[in-house]
């Protein structure tokens, strides 16, 4: 029998934080009361339509679960509202996400909600966010393109003048070798063998 196929579900663009960008959050449980059940974990990456974070692997938290999530908005802004968890899956470090540290020996596992009808003051400080974070991103990494092509270009710099100058030798050469003799004539040209400077007589 052939598995049924998973029907495709649309996702905002997700930002994934970065080392310079603030990803210190709270979330409590929806069955938790009180100060006493607030934990703090990393945000590694944020849309207008969910978020994921880390956990350790000794989490209670379980899929389709209510939580209250506090996370930082890219900017300086603050939000806090609930979200469902929909996926928790062992969590895979790339180089370019944030770095997760402060879990133990132990990898953590990571966890995707969904904000449960998000208000729009709370949807437009994220989208804002997000845009000022993907801009400064694309300067940023403008910037490192720079530096890098300055670098080779002055890592290089030896070589091109070398080249430079053996080209113009060359040509010059050529050039050089090339000129008619003195007793060249345009109508009747030069006698044989007397054409080029090498092969005129004294």
């Amino acid at each position: 029998m052939s598995s049924p196929v998973r029907q495709f579900k649309n996702r905002s663009f997700r930002y994934v934080l970065r080392t310079a960008d603030n990803a210190d959050m709270r979330f409590s449980l929806q069955s938790t009361q009180g100060a006493a059940g607030i934990e703090k974990t990393q945000l590694i990456d944020l849309s207008e339509t969910g978020m994921s974070f880390l956990l350790g692997p000794a989490t209670d938290v379980v899929v389709n679960e209510r939580i209250k999530v506090e996370i930082p908005i890219p900017g300086g802004e603050q939000i806090a509202w609930w979200a469902r968890v929909v996926r928790i899956e062992q969590h895979e470090p790339r180089g370019w996400s944030f770095a997760s540290d402060g879990f133990g020996d132990d990898p953590p596992i990571k966890v995707a909600v969904r904000f449960e009808a998000l208000p729009e003051a709370h949807a437009r400080a994220i989208r804002q966010g997000l845009e000022r974070s993907f801009m400064r991103a694309m300067r940023d990494q403008q910037y490192r393109n720079w530096l890098y092509y300055r670098t080779i270009a002055l890592q290089n710099a030896w070589k091109a003048a070398v080249i430079t100058a053996l080209s113009v030798f060359v040509i010059g050469f050529i050039y050089y070798f090339s000129l008619p003799s003195a007793n060249y004539d345009a109508e009747k040209g030069a006698p044989w063998g007397e054409r080029f400077k090498f092969f005129d007589k004294k």
